[in-house]
């Protein structure tokens, strides 16, 4: 049997990515799919950034003018699909025009697929009405490439597999004296062992912080010091985190971000967090700042989330 499916291509590509999962599982021995695209989105190279995903599969894309459906219907006759026995649509993406004459174009020869935004994990077959649960998983490495985003991935091992039980370091970070000592820390997050050494010598609250999370004075680390001014709290978010599919210290290629911590829940949505473990509310309101400006190329279903150890009082229209 062979068998064709249709996408049209938008800048959210996840819709698009769970329907051609859904579609490549099905029980079929010969499928192909065909993108319709603009100029627009194959110059943002979204129909690539689809194709990344599923690896070698075989594809074929038309470009159309999004602004008129008689010349999207033009386009759409020159393509031949009278060989195929099983044609499936979704016209979740694109824009009203492409999914308008998608639909009056298909409507007599194939069958017609919707998501509604607000559940993604359901297809309505538009002719029937008859809702198809998706149960198709998207990893995280999938998720960035749908994106076309190119994400270091590392796999998560703990800086001390025998470290202290976290609820030591929240008590530590209560003491009066810890806020002074993780500012002059935070100093040589990214110093050589020699000038860090120089630091530790002249400061004796600095010794006992350093000692408090089980370190060796002698041979401190700039990967330790990073672990004690906050790794630790992002390491006890990540391990709090239930969903499987979650990373933590993600690095963004030609980019200066680092995503603390990310997981995908059971909506297909990607969820930032960026760890604080002592801040200010100047510092939160920068950070709440920039983790709204890195979202907007994660897609709309992306949420930017904020963990604090510190008591804040943020402005109403600073409030997540």
């Amino acid at each position: 049997m062979e068998s064709l499916a249709i996408v049209l291509v938008s800048e959210q590509t996840i819709p698009n990515v769970l329907f051609l999962k859904w579609f490549l599982e099905k029980n079929i021995s010969e499928k192909k799919v065909l993108f319709v695209s603009t100029d627009k989105m194959e110059n943002r190279k979204k129909s690539e950034s689809i194709k990344k995903v599923f690896g070698n599969i075989e594809t074929d894309t038309i470009i159309v003018d999004e602004n008129s459906v008689l010349k999207i219907q033009e386009k759409l006759k020159e393509c031949d699909v009278s060989n195929y026995e099983e044609i499936l649509v979704n016209i979740t993406g694109g824009n009203k025009l492409m999914s308008s004459a998608a639909f009056l174009f298909f409507r007599d020869k194939a069958k017609i697929y919707y998501q509604e935004f607000s559940n993604t994990n359901a297809l309505i077959d538009l002719k029937t009405d008859k809702k198809i649960e998706l149960n198709q998983k998207i990893t995280l490495k999938e998720y960035f490439a749908a994106y076309g985003i190119k994400a270091n991935l590392n796999e998560y091992k703990k800086l001390k597999p025998n470290c202290k039980e976290y609820k030591d370091y929240f008590t530590l970070l209560n003491e009066s004296e810890t806020e002074d000592s993780l500012k002059e820390l935070r100093k040589f997050r990214d110093k050589s062992k020699d000038k860090i050494q120089k630091i530790i010598n002249e400061n004796d609250k600095i010794k006992t912080m350093i000692t408090s999370f089980g370190f060796d004075i002698q041979s401190i680390t700039k990967y330790e010091i990073r672990y004690i001014t906050g790794g630790w709290f992002e390491e006890f978010i990540f391990e709090n985190i239930k969903e499987e599919e979650k990373a933590i210290g993600i690095k963004i290629d030609n980019t200066n971000n680092e995503l603390d911590v990310v997981f995908i829940n059971d909506k297909y949505e990607l969820n930032i967090i960026e760890c604080k473990s002592t801040a200010t509310n100047e510092i939160l309101s920068e950070t709440l700042y920039k983790s709204r400006a890195i979202t907007k190329d994660f897609g709309l279903k992306t949420n930017a989330i904020i963990y604090t150890t510190s008591k804040i009082c943020l402005l109403p229209n600073e409030r997540c």
